[in-house]
């Protein structure tokens, strides 16, 4: 397996296994889909993941597809498998709980993408991202080009795009699109502990706040707003919340334990 799906407790991952570079060809996507498929999956077991790691093993999170991949390839048969592949991106961005990529060495065209469709990056100092899809005359064809002008702007997307470059984690961090820039030494136990924290908490609550975070995302946020008192009602209702207020009526702010429900 180029990617396997593990769970421990609370958390899930999804490790990249094909070092060192961790190309994006034919076998590891496919493996990548079942990855997705049993965090889907996870979500909705009797110990439910509430919340999901995505890494690598080795010196490289990913340095995009084997481009022997695009050799040969007609038109149409480039369509099908852009249909076929694109929805394994998707259905990883929106897994309802929160999902979080950690970086290390290169994170390119594919690998980038893959990233992105998470909700937060972590980087390790030192390591280097781009969509270089135009140093081969293509574009990100998983959607990392409208995902990343989601995240740092019409502009600065478009510079990134058009020139192919390859920038520092320091670059990306100053834009937006690493949360946190840490020591390479530091990187996984860190993100570890954080994932750990996080689905700790009050997991409806969460993906609420994913699903309205998105819905302003792609339609403003009057889209959010109008879904939002459907959702504030299930949130409202739920027993985390109800737990989460007697107990700091009880015992004041920090002390709620939060089940998932």
């Amino acid at each position: 397996m180029k990617v396997h799906f593990e769970q421990s407790g609370d958390v899930g991952r999804i490790v990249l296994d094909d070092g060192p570079l961790n190309l994006l060809g034919p076998e590891l996507v496919a493996d990548l889909t079942k990855a997705v498929t049993a965090a889907e999956k996870a979500v909705s077991a009797d110990t439910p993941m509430r919340a999901l790691l995505v890494s690598s093993n080795g010196e490289h999170f990913s340095a995009g597809a084997d481009v022997r991949i695009f050799q040969g390839l007609s038109a149409e048969q480039a369509q099908a498998a852009i249909l076929e592949n694109l929805p394994t991106f998707t259905r990883l961005e929106r897994l309802p709980v929160p999902t979080l990529a950690t970086v290390n060495g290169l994170c390119l065209a594919g690998g980038m993408e893959l990233a992105l469709s998470c909700d937060m990056v972590w980087a390790a100092e030192g390591a280097q991202f781009g969509l270089i899809e135009a140093t081969i005359g293509g574009f990100p064809f998983a959607g990392g080009a409208q995902r990343l002008a989601a995240r740092v702007g019409v502009a600065r997307a478009r510079e990134a795009v058009y020139g192919g470059n390859v920038y520092p984690a320091s670059r990306m961090y100053e834009w937006g699109v690493v949360n946190r820039l840490l020591p390479p030494e530091d990187l996984q136990e860190k993100s570890v502990r954080y994932v750990q924290r996080i689905a700790a908490g009050p997991t409806r609550a969460l993906a609420a706040t994913k699903r309205l975070i998105g819905l302003a995302a792609d339609g403003g946020v009057g889209a959010a707003d109008t879904a939002m008192p459907a959702l504030a009602g299930e949130i409202v209702a739920s027993q985390d919340l109800q737990e989460g207020a007697a107990s700091l009526l009880a015992h004041g702010p920090g002390h709620a334990a939060f089940a998932g429900r």
